[in-house]
């Protein structure tokens, strides 16, 4: 019997095996753009360690001369145990060769980690400087605010020393609430989370300084008549003349005289102007609670007349804002009485003021939003007053 032997030869397969690509032999953009930066930021210390050693040369060759000394030695020792690793290698201390090296290089990596902490250093110490910069707003705003007051008390002295100051005045004043009114001009609502540190830093400052020139405009029309402002010099320090006609601006608010009716006249319009631009407030408010009647009544509102809704809308904002009413009363109340223990001029300066604030609400109406008192002057009287 044929034995049969079955020989199954195996069967080789071509096996094409393609290498894996390592990703560090992939160009990294981002590494490209910190090689850039770092070539860049290495040449920029090049130049200014250049410019700086060509000022110091100049100005301070000895200091200059010893620094390149010290970099001269540093250099000499390192070329001179460059040549002793080499003869060392020559020698069959290669090994020894290899662990100074390790030595060398982790010691200059070392660097890198003191870089790391000089730069997190560096950025605790920024913020440090942030958070007090901006902690120390108000205080170099009301400092603003005093240089403001400086300038403007010594202008109006200067004119009156040989001018009347009537007109003067006028003019100043109304000159100041223009200003006023566009440096506390409403700015559109941002997320203050959002903002970055300077915009931040401009906003308070913005804010704190226009409430810092509402205490520094007061302060001025208070003192603007006095002799005894010891920063100014003694031939500022003098009476001024206001006169216009027969009515002496420089008398007292609360001489009785014959030019009482005049007197009377100025405190109305004053308070009368006043009272209208608040009116203005209201009714502004009122339009507000209009136009979003449906929000609060819902149906009722299909119910009510045009009137009806219009009184609705103006009860809500007088209910909404009455305690600003009582502040804006006791507020202009007690500005008239301090101002009638003066000279009839500073009853001229408010008048002129409440009717250049006037045109300013009627041309700017993001003005028309009534002001909860949060400047200086106005949480003093509420707090005085209780209101």
């Amino acid at each position: 019997m044929a034995e049969e032997t079955t020989t199954n030869a195996p069967q080789t397969e071509k096996i094409t095996v393609t290498p894996a690509i390592e990703s560090e032999s992939l160009p990294n953009p981002a590494d490209s753009n910190r090689y850039s930066r770092f070539i860049t930021g290495f040449i920029l210390i090049v130049i200014v360690l250049g410019i700086l050693g060509g000022l110091l040369a100049i100005t301070a060759p000895a200091t200059f001369s010893a620094i390149i000394n010290a970099f001269w030695v540093f250099m000499f020792a390192l070329v001179l145990l460059f040549l002793i690793m080499g003869v060392l290698v020559m020698v069959g201390l290669k090994e020894q060769v290899r662990q100074i090296l390790d030595i060398f290089v982790e010691g200059t990596l070392s660097i890198v980690d003191l870089m790391n902490f000089l730069k997190l250093a560096a950025r605790f110490i920024i913020d440090i400087l942030k958070q007090v910069v901006y902690f120390l707003i108000p205080f170099f705003a009301y400092l603003l605010g005093g240089a403001v007051y400086y300038i403007l008390i010594y202008a109006y002295k200067w004119v009156g020393k040989t001018y009347d100051v009537t007109l003067f005045t006028i003019g100043l004043s109304a000159l100041l609430i223009v200003a006023t009114g566009f440096l506390n001009k409403r700015t559109a609502n941002e997320n203050a989370a959002n903002l970055k540190w300077l915009k931040k830093v401009q906003l308070r400052f913005k804010d704190i300084f226009g409430d810092a020139v509402e205490v520094v405009l007061f302060v001025f029309f208070i003192t603007m008549d006095s002799q005894n402002l010891f920063f100014l010099p003694k031939n500022l320090n003098i009476e001024l003349h206001a006169v216009v006609g027969d009515y002496n601006f420089m008398t007292r608010g609360w001489t009785f005289d014959q030019s009482l009716y005049t007197t009377l006249n100025l405190v109305m319009a004053a308070v009368g102007i006043e009272v209208i631009r608040f009116t203005m407030r209201i009714v502004a408010a009122g339009f507000a609670f209009y136009k979003e009647i449906n929000t609060y009544v819902g149906e009722t509102n299909q119910q009510m007349t045009g009137a009806s809704q219009v009184k609705w809308a103006l009860r809500q904002s007088f209910e909404v804002h009455k305690d600003d009413v009582i502040r804006f009363i006791t507020y202009t109340t007690f500005i008239i009485f301090v101002f009638l223990a003066f000279p009839r001029l500073k009853l001229l300066a408010m008048g002129v003021a409440s009717l250049t604030s006037l045109v300013l609400d009627l041309a700017m109406r993001d003005r028309l939003v009534i002001k909860k008192g949060k400047d200086l002057f106005s949480k003093v009287v509420s707090s005085l007053f209780r209101v």
